[in-house]
């Protein structure tokens, strides 16, 4: 993936001593599953990251990470920006 250790100084370095090298994104809370056991099953909820916030992350730290994550409570496939984001990940 990305080559690096997270030995850019910046942005992190006023919240952090290190630079994260492995991030996971929720790019999406929406889910097209209703598994009962899942707070999904009982509402209607969901939207996707906005763009603005995806490129501000792009632009401080997806160069200098070794692995990206896009998933979180949601299906990431349903993320009407994925293809993109995905292809800014590999």
């Amino acid at each position: 993936m990305r080559s690096g250790r997270g030995e850019n100084p910046e942005p992190f370095s006023e919240f952090a001593a290190h630079n994260p090298v492995h991030v996971w994104l929720e790019v999406t809370n929406r889910c097209n599953a209703r598994c009962i056991y899942c707070g999904h099953h009982y509402s209607d909820f969901g939207e996707d990251m906005d763009t603005d916030l995806y490129k501000k992350i792009k632009s401080d730290a997806l160069d200098h990470l070794q692995g990206v994550e896009l998933y979180g409570y949601g299906e990431p496939f349903l993320a009407s920006h994925f293809d993109d984001f995905f292809e800014d990940c590999i």
